[in-house]
């Protein structure tokens, strides 16, 4: 079975930055095959749909349901067969919270996300925290700190009243401004976990 690995959290907490860091080490340090899938919202804006604090129904059922695709597209071939070791998604399931943010709860939706997880489990969902009081500059994400502090505050309470299990990541020490923390715990428990040991990063 493919290991999978999602990164969740609110915007701007770094979870592109983390996933393709994990992406890079895993592949130079082991023989594993990994695979990075990108969130949908960047792409979203791209094609001209509402995102942030003026998302919309539509927007938000169209990332959910590139999310799900995008899942089901790289977890097996046409025989059923896993077509990477490891995959990596630097968003989840609390999308759905900023589709609940902005159009109030949606039952059929969150029945979306719920029975997906049960049908395509994740082996380690992280949280990545709020780490400093601004949000770098991409033209995509929001820059509202109030904003991300409020969506990281809705994230936890769905995952907390949806039992979804999930890995806090610690706040980094004020001497790893880098965050390198982060990278090292994730590929050194993915690595443990996959019996590849002899690979693992130095702590």
């Amino acid at each position: 079975m493919v290991y999978k690995i999602g990164f969740i959290g609110a915007h701007g907490v770094g979870k592109t930055l983390l996933a393709d860091s994990v992406s890079l080490e895993l592949k130079k340090r082991s023989d594993l095959k990994v695979q990075l899938i990108k969130e949908a919202a960047g792409d979203a804006e791209e094609i001209g749909l509402p995102i942030n604090e003026e998302t919309t129904l539509a927007t938000q059922l169209w990332i959910l349901h590139s999310w799900c695709r995008e899942d089901i597209l790289y977890s097996t071939d046409r025989q059923g067969r896993p077509k990477y070791d490891v995959l990596l998604f630097d968003r989840g399931p609390e999308n759905y919270c900023y589709l609940e943010n902005r159009c109030g709860e949606n039952p059929s939706a969150l029945g979306i996300v719920l029975e997906h997880l049960k049908l395509f489990p994740y082996n380690k969902l992280y949280r990545l925290p709020v780490v400093g009081k601004s949000i770098a500059e991409d033209n995509a994400r929001s820059t509202n700190p109030a904003f991300q502090a409020i969506m990281d505050e809705k994230i936890v309470r769905f995952l907390e009243k949806h039992q979804i299990a999930y890995t806090n990541l610690p706040t980094p020490e004020d001497h790893d401004p880098l965050r390198d923390i982060w990278p090292r715990i994730v590929v050194n428990e993915t690595l443990r976990a996959l019996g590849k040991d002899k690979y693992l990063m130095r702590e």
